[in-house]
């Protein structure tokens, strides 16, 4: 899967950085790896325990982190799953759950590469 970016949050985020430097987005980029597994086996959890509140609950934080980052489709995946748990739409739950990690794992990959840049 290719990750679909959003190239004007990640200048926003590049531009955090000092001229020339790459080393407090590596830095960003790094906790976003490192933190959002994290988070999805929070979300897997809950959509495995058919708690669809508390799978919104997950699945907004990752919208969250995926949309500092650009990460378009993981983070609509992640808001249809936030709605649908409001309505206990398990379909829709399941149906988005089933894309959500090779949509992170797309743009880890890709954040990846990119702040080696």
């Amino acid at each position: 899967m290719n990750a679909d970016l959003d190239v004007k949050a990640l200048e926003q985020l590049r531009s955090l950085d000092a001229p020339g430097s790459n080393e407090l987005f590596k830095r960003l980029v790094e906790s976003f790896v490192n933190d959002t597994p994290k988070l999805l086996a929070k979300l897997d959890d809950a959509i495995a325990a058919q708690d669809w509140k508390m799978a919104s609950k997950h699945a907004h934080a990752v919208k969250g982190s995926a949309g500092n980052f650009g990460a378009r489709r993981l983070a609509a995946l992640c808001f249809e799953i936030e709605q649908a748990g409001h309505s206990d739409d398990a379909a829709t739950i399941l149906r988005a759950g089933s894309h959500v990690q090779a949509e992170y794992e797309s743009a880890r990959d890709a954040l990846l590469i990119m702040s080696q840049q």
